[in-house]
């Protein structure tokens, strides 16, 4: 086999020395420097985006409440004028109610003394035929 020859064996370790040492020496000078500068730019990106998340939690909650209370102020509000409503429409009616009663008692009323004076000369009429 001529992998164990021990004629090539030093040659070998050699070229395999030098090889190893090139890759090892590219890998530390190129491609550590780029991945360690990948990996704290995103660092810097998580965090800057973790404190933009920070901030919006803040300005959720700061929407939210405002929300609230707005929206407890138009119910007030609107509870407010509902019932002033109602109660300016009660009494409109009972106003109503009571100037159409008045009207009504009115009418009985004169028309119960226009029967009766009928009745009184029906009768005088009456007597005096009998």
């Amino acid at each position: 086999m001529p992998q164990l020859d021990t004629v090539t064996f030093l040659s070998q370790l050699f070229w395999l020395v030098i090889i190893f040492g090139a890759f090892y020496l590219t890998v530390l000078t190129d491609i550590l420097p780029s991945f360690s500068r990948v990996l704290k730019s995103r660092l810097k990106k998580l965090k800057s985006n973790k404190d933009a998340m920070y901030s919006l939690g803040d300005e959720k909650g700061e929407t939210s409440s405002l929300y609230d209370s707005s929206l407890s102020t138009g119910l007030d509000g609107s509870r407010a004028n509902l019932l002033d409503g109602l109660n300016s429409g009660s009494t409109l009616m009972k106003n109503n109610a009571n100037s159409t009663q008045k009207n009504i008692y009115g009418f009985c009323f004169k028309r119960l003394r226009f029967n009766s004076r009928e009745n009184a000369r029906t009768t005088q009429s009456n007597q005096q035929a009998l």
